[in-house]
């Protein structure tokens, strides 16, 4: 029996793409948020960078993945996961900064004590 309808040669991407949804609307919530917030006031901030950049790219690729016909290119990449490391950086950066802030902040406070 021949499976038709499931796309056989794409199932990694599918996978990939299946690990990775929660990566993207999940830990990418908080960009999602501050990216509206920011479309409310009419202003530009990293957040709606973020959320714009790998918005298009999980779009793309989910579309890639379904209507393999839909763009006129030969390769049809996928960046899935390009899209989870992306919103995974910047979530590690800022859990670094604030670590980095309370211990320098610590660090003052003691100097003034002093």
């Amino acid at each position: 029996m021949t499976v038709t309808w499931a796309p056989i040669p794409s199932i990694p991407y599918l996978t990939w793409g299946l690990l990775l949804t929660p990566v993207q609307f999940i830990g990418g919530w908080t960009f999602y948020v501050g990216a509206y917030q920011a479309i409310k006031r009419r202003t530009a901030n990293m957040d709606l960078l973020i959320s714009v950049g790998t918005l298009a790219a999980y779009i793309y690729s989910t579309i890639v993945l379904f209507f393999p016909g839909a763009f006129p290119v030969k390769e049809r990449d996928v960046y899935f996961e390009v899209s989870a490391v992306i919103i995974a950086f910047v979530l590690l950066g800022k859990y670094m900064e604030e670590a980095i802030k309370k211990r320098s902040s610590a660090s003052v406070r003691k100097l003034l004590d002093l």
